[in-house]
This record gives structure tokens, sequence and C-alpha cells, in this order.
């Protein structure tokens, strides 16, 4: 049989390594991108980027995945030839964040039509563990519905269904109070999008 070989996004990195100046990112810095991309297949993303500290004195560089369809479909499994790894499934993170993109494919969700990508940020201010765990970002300005989703049904998605889904429990209370506090203060014209 023939066992199919899958790009990594580190070839990426490994392509523009000489384009980046060491005043922006160290070698060390990018040998850190480099051991979390290896893991990362590269049909997971088509949006990268790079963001580094102007400040000489902090040498911090994090990575940034815009996932969309083709990369919520590997996430949540439903890629017949390109999956995450296993070690990486193992991670309460990575595993709630399959069910998220589970549910956000999910045509009886709301998700499918309220959000158009999710951001994978991954902080590279130390060496990578072992299983990559990224923080999230939810961009839920449009995605595939006309003329797009009011702000009142992005609030009420975000807190039923959103948080819930990544924190796999029902938002309390308290937290619902905070969340009503923000949308309220926010100024009139204001849109929610990440």
């Amino acid at each position: 049989t023939m066992t199919a070989t899958i790009s990594t996004l580190d070839r990426t990195f490994e392509a523009v390594r000489p384009n980046l100046p060491a005043g922006l990112i160290s070698g060390q810095a990018l040998d850190r991108m480099l051991d979390v991309t290896r893991q990362l297949p590269a049909a997971l993303s088509r949006f990268a980027y790079i963001e580094c500290r102007l400040a000489a004195d902090n040498p911090q560089v994090d990575i940034i995945f815009d996932i969309n369809d083709e990369g919520k479909r590997i996430i949540a499994g439903l890629n017949p030839v390109i999956q995450l790894p296993d070690h990486m499934l193992a991670h309460p993170t990575w595993r709630r964040i399959r069910n998220f993109c589970r549910a956000w494919m999910d045509p009886r969700m709301p998700l499918l039509n309220s959000i158009r990508s999710i951001w994978l940020e991954f902080v590279l201010d130390q060496a990578a563990a072992q299983v990559p765990v990224p923080g999230i970002f939810v961009r839920c300005e449009g995605g595939n519905q006309e003329p797009g989703v009011s702000e009142s049904e992005k609030h009420a998605m975000l807190r039923d269904f959103v948080l819930p889904l990544l924190f796999e429990r029902p938002v309390d209370a308290a937290m619902q109070h905070h969340l009503k506090r923000c949308f309220l203060s926010l100024p009139p014209h204001a849109q929610l999008t990440e």
C-alpha cells in the first residue's frame, strides 16, 4: 500500500525564513514556530500571520492561523485524508476545539450561518510543549448569511453556543452578567467581530 505524506505548515515558514529579519524574529523564536507548525497540516489554514513585539528587549513571537471551511473540516475530523495528530486530540483544549468545529458545521446549529472563521493563536514565549495549545478567537461577522447576523443574535450565539461549547459547560450567571454589561457598554453602531 501507499501512504500519503501530508504537508505541514512548517514548510511555509521554512520557505519564508530567509526573508525574516533577525531583528524582528530571533532564530530561537523561529525554531519555536517550526516546532509548532511541524505538527499542523498545511491545509489547516490558507492565512497565517506572525505577531512580533517591536521592543528590542522582547523577543516574543506568536503565530496565528485563520481557520475557515477546509480547516474546520480537518479539525472536526471530517476530512477523509488529512487529520490532526492523535496526541493533539488527546488534549482537552483540542477536543473542545474539535467539538466546536463539529457544531459549527452542523446545519441544525446557529453557528453555520453566523461564524465566518476562527483564529488559532499560539503564544511562543517559551519552548513549545509536546502538544501546542492555541487560544481561539471566533469571527462572528457575517458568515454565509446575507445581509448578516444582527448584533443581538451574535450576543445570544456567543452566550448560548460559543462559550458553552468551548468551556464544555453552560455560561454561569456571573459570566452572563459580565457579558451583558460589556454588550450594553458598546457604542451604538459597534459590531461584535472577534
